[in-house]
């Protein structure tokens, strides 16, 4: 039972990375296309 626990843990970490990592991309990509002029 404690490795299905840890599996599903793992599991959820690893969505938020992609989530993360998603709108890191979206974020990147916005920049792109209407580039801030700072």
């Amino acid at each position: 039972m404690e490795q299905e626990s840890n599996y599903l843990k793992s599991e959820q970490e690893l969505r938020d990375k992609q989530d993360e990592l998603y709108n890191k991309t979206i974020e990147g990509m916005a920049v792109i296309k209407y580039p801030q002029n700072k």
